[in-house]
Parts: structure tokens; sequence; C-alpha cells
């Protein structure tokens, strides 16, 4: 599995039920090292990845994080979730499992523009 190119990753993997967080609500000015030595306090942490704009590079005030133990993540998440709100900050830490944890979850796709002469068959 390819690292984001600013992610920082820890040596080692992290146990196979482990769960990858998105955290929202992080001011812009913070990056991988600054929430990790945050993070660190409820456990050791895997990977962050800060999400930036494409262009300019800039946080989007919003992150991954992988703790490398299952139990780790759900201590931060309620210790921090809708609690702790960081300065500069208007509103608490948003923490919740990241989508790709919800893979048993039947998704849906729209798609438009197609042919009258396509058959629901053909689209599956």
């Amino acid at each position: 599995m390819m690292n984001p190119p600013n992610a920082i990753t820890g040596p080692g993997q992290p146990d196979p039920d482990t769960i990858k967080m998105f955290v929202g609500q992080i001011p812009k000015s913070m990056d991988e090292a600054d929430l990790k030595k945050m993070f660190e306090e409820f456990g050791p942490v895997y990977q962050i990845n800060v999400l930036r704009d494409k262009v300019t590079g800039q946080s989007r005030g919003c992150c991954f994080v992988t703790f490398y133990h299952r139990k780790s993540a759900l201590e931060a998440q309620n210790a921090l979730h809708n609690i702790k709100t960081l300065p500069g900050m208007h509103h608490p830490i948003q923490m919740k499992p990241a989508d790709s944890e919800n893979r048993n979850e039947e998704r849906k796709l729209f798609v438009g523009m197609l042919s009258f002469f396509i058959s629901v068959y053909l689209c599956r």
C-alpha cells in the first residue's frame, strides 16, 4: 500500500483490527508532527495524513489517523469527539471511523445520461 506524500508513518504494521479515523475541526496551522504529538497521548500512532488543497498545499482542517491498536483509537475518540476544541477553532473536534471502515455497507452510485437502449443488466 502506498502512503500519501506528506503522511507520517511509523515502523511495523498496526494490529489487524485497527481503525482508520477521520478527524475534522483541526486548525489549518497544525501539521502531521503537531497532530502526532496530540494523538500519542492515547497510544502509538501508525500513520497521520493531513488532507491538503492540491493547488496550494494548505491544510483543509482535517486528517486521517491510524493508531497501532484499536483501543487507542477508541480512547482518542471518546476523549476528543465533540469534547475538545483546539485553539483557534470554534467547534469541537469531530472524530469518527473513516468511510473506508464501513466496507460491509451497501453503497449507491448514481449514473446519469445513459442511452434509453442500455438495459439494467448492462449497467451492473
